[in-house]
């Protein structure tokens, strides 16, 4: 591909547009966006100097949400897709972005890589996070490898939870009950419980946070073919405990474990009874050094899991175990922010031959320029050391130009190209269901193209974002049922267009619209919609009450099911969900009441063919914060 000459283009404008600098300065100050993002270099970085489309969930954008699985919060996200999100609550999940697959998706919990290893393409189970324990939630598209390693070829998922408080003790318990019931049976039985409970606090410089939530559905059979009710359990415990040294020194440790069960019947041609039983143990160290100009960071983890399915077919049990270490330090000039870091990632997982394993190691460097007249680079090298696969160079380069059309109104136009390099995961080379010891690792490459508008008035503010992207990937890793993973001699194409927008007239009303156009040109687009819409309503009636109006649209998509142990190839109707959600405060907002009616026109689909997926529901919950 002949990049070169986009970013030449996009430098040479830039400075065409020196002369104007002052104009530039002085907006941008004027502007001064209060959004700053994380993700886009590892430093609190201002959004005006992002040459990334990043985009924030914020606790107050997560509150209206209470009663929903943190799935189908993301998954309302442009350039997200996450495939079972909008099925039965016990459905498996699998992360679908720009064509990709979950393991070209890296998730962070507070700076920790959470993955299973043992899993097909190592992705961490969802399930285990729960909406009421995160503060904030910025997923960044595109390639990131430089920054976040291997696997981040296609997004990053960067979760925040919530830290304690100041005061001494902090009591916030929540409870949600709902139905639980498809579209043609509209029973309205109360089949879903939710409850989570935290206590926080600080004491001198000592802060501590423990979690406990809890979650059980039943009422729905998986199978759409089947009546039998299938049951999903969900328990989170999780202890943080932290201490501050002084101004400039901090640690924190936790621990957490998680217990998952659900049926979920298996679709093959013999009808089995199937159950799922999941156990992650994590537990890890944080600790921050700041000093004038700069920080040093480094965030430990490690974790044990142990899956088992159980059918009539037979037992199969799962075990891996990983650890995550990542050590950086942040120098901050004026105009040059630079990242330099090391990464240890180590996984392992069991199999009939015992435990299989492998490393990397990986030095990187990331810097960003913010120039006086509106022009920003963020540029990195990262080289990655594979125990099995040896040492490969990805880099990325991705210029930005700032610019001002009057004193509220601005327009940023970004561009990127980023290379990535995939290794196969532990189950595609050693795993019990068509494993290859041969594969080769993908290398991808990513285009992007775009610009953010903003318009901040006295009366509105309206911003919207336009990106399209490119991504090829060589020795692209398919499946085939017969024969197991290989090597595609086709090279995987995908191009697309995302768009993203926010209108909001003062406090009262605002509308947030993303709209996913996807062309898998070459490759699988299994259950990757050709676009997606999402458009949300949101009135604030007063200061303690708010309602929000949800709706998506899922365009049509590819899928299989197996029939005579072979698989058949059928295309997924489209469908629209609608949802409502209305939030009232009491008492200087320590109670608060939620209402949600979910896919209220009761549409009748199915996301995954041959699987049952909700009709009209309904959550009511309460909060109270002491």
């Amino acid at each position: 591909m002949k990049t070169t000459p986009i970013f030449v283009g996009v430098i040479a404008f830039a400075l065409t547009l020196q002369t104007q600098a002052q104009s530039v300065i002085d907006s941008l100050k004027v502007q001064q966006l209060e959004e700053v993002f994380l993700s886009d270099s590892k430093t609190n970085l201002q959004s005006q100097y992002s040459g990334k489309i990043v985009k924030k969930i914020t606790q107050k954008q997560l509150e209206p949400m209470q009663g929903l699985n943190l799935t189908n919060i993301i998954d309302r996200i442009v350039g997200i897709e996450l495939s079972g999100s909008k099925s039965l609550t016990g459905q498996n999940i699998s992360y679908k972005v720009r064509g990709g697959r979950s393991k070209d998706v890296v998730v962070l919990a507070d700076g920790v890589v959470v993955s299973d290893p043992s899993a097909i393409d190592g992705e961490f189970d969802f399930r285990f996070l729960k909406s009421d324990q995160i503060e904030s939630i910025e997923i960044l598209r595109g390639a990131s490898s430089t920054l976040y390693g291997s696997g981040a070829s296609t997004a990053v998922i960067n979760i925040t939870l919530k830290a304690a408080q100041k005061n001494k003790i902090n009591l916030n318990v929540n409870s949600t009950l709902g139905t639980n019931q498809t579209a043609s049976n509209q029973n309205n039985n109360i089949n879903d419980f939710r409850e989570h409970v935290n206590l926080n606090g600080t004491l001198n410089k000592f802060h501590y946070n423990l979690n406990f939530g809890h979650q059980y559905s039943d009422g729905i059979s998986a199978l759409a073919s089947d009546n039998e009710s299938d049951a999903f359990g969900l328990l989170n415990k999780r202890f943080e405990l932290g201490y501050k040294i002084d101004n400039s020194v901090s640690i924190k440790g936790f621990i957490q474990d998680d217990n998952l069960t659900t049926s979920i019947d298996d679709t093959s041609d013999l009808l089995s009874d199937y159950k799922y039983y999941s156990d992650q143990f994590r537990t890890g160290l944080h600790a921050d050094y700041v000093f004038n100009n700069g920080f040093v960071k480094m965030n430990y983890a490690y974790a044990e899991t142990e899956r088992l399915s159980e059918s009539s077919f037979g037992n199969t049990s799962y075990e891996s175990i990983s650890s995550f270490s990542d050590i950086y330090a942040n120098y901050d000039l004026e105009k040059l922010s630079v990242v330099a870091g090391f990464n240890l990632l180590n996984n392992k997982s069991k199999y009939e031959g015992g435990y299989e394993s492998f490393q990397i190691i990986d030095p990187y460097v990331n810097a960003v320029y913010k120039s006086p007249f509106g022009l920003n680079i963020n540029a990195g090298l990262r080289l990655n050391n594979h125990s099995e696969y040896g040492s490969n160079l990805i880099y990325s380069f991705n210029p930005s130009f700032n610019l001002s059309l009057s004193n509220n109104q601005s327009i940023k136009w970004l561009a990127s190209y980023s290379t990535a390099y995939i290794a196969p995961t532990l189950d595609q080379l050693f795993g019990p269901w068509g494993s290859n010891l041969n594969l080769d690792p993908e290398d991808s490459q990513t285009i992007e193209a775009g610009f953010v508008y903003d318009i901040n008035s006295s009366k509105y503010n309206l911003d919207f974002s336009l990106v399209y992207f490119s991504r090829l990937v060589t020795d692209f890793i398919d499946y085939d049922f017969n024969s197991g993973y290989f090597n595609s001699d086709s090279d995987l194409k995908t191009e697309g267009v995302e768009f993203d927008s926010t209108f909001s007239l003062g406090s009262k009303f605002s509308v947030l619209s993303n709209f996913t156009y996807i062309n898998i040109k070459e490759g699988s687009a299994l259950r990757i919609p050709d676009w997606k819409l999402n458009t949300s309503l949101v009135y604030n009636i007063s200061d303690t009450f708010s309602t929000t109006l949800a709706y998506q649209y899922n365009a049509s998509r590819d899928d299989v099911y197996f029939e005579n142990f072979m698989s058949v190839p059928v295309e997924m109707n489209a469908y629209s969900l609608f949802d409502l959600h209305l939030i009232k405060s009491f008492k200087n907002n320590t109670v608060k009441i939620y209402l949600a009616a979910l896919n209220i026109l009761n549409e009748s689909y199915q996301e995954i063919v041959t699987y049952n997926a909700p009709g009209r529901n309904y959550r009511l919950g309460v909060t109270l914060s002491l």
